[in-house]
């Protein structure tokens, strides 16, 4: 599954929200996922657009592997103090 940031996006990005984004996600499209026992349930990828950088050079297209400690889904709280944050590699 690859989550990409959009340009015009000015709310909250796809990185500070993967956590929640992959369990609903992965809730809603493949929720049988869940119940695999050693294996995630998903290949994660987080995908950053090219940029145009201040002095005019592009930062070029980016892509980061993203993995949880645990990919059990809880009730969690945006912008809680303790939530879960992923690893990325």
């Amino acid at each position: 599954m690859v989550l990409t940031e959009l340009h015009e996006n000015e709310s909250t990005s796809v990185t500070n929200a993967i956590d929640i984004l992959a369990a609903e996600l992965i809730a809603k499209h493949f929720p049988q996922r869940f119940e695999v026992v050693d294996e995630e349930p998903v290949t994660l990828i987080e995908h950053y657009p090219p940029v145009l950088e201040f002095t005019g050079s592009e930062r070029p297209a980016g892509y980061d592997r993203v993995v949880f400690a645990s990919w059990m889904p809880r009730r969690a709280v945006a912008g809680r103090p303790g939530a879960p944050r992923p690893n990325r590699r």
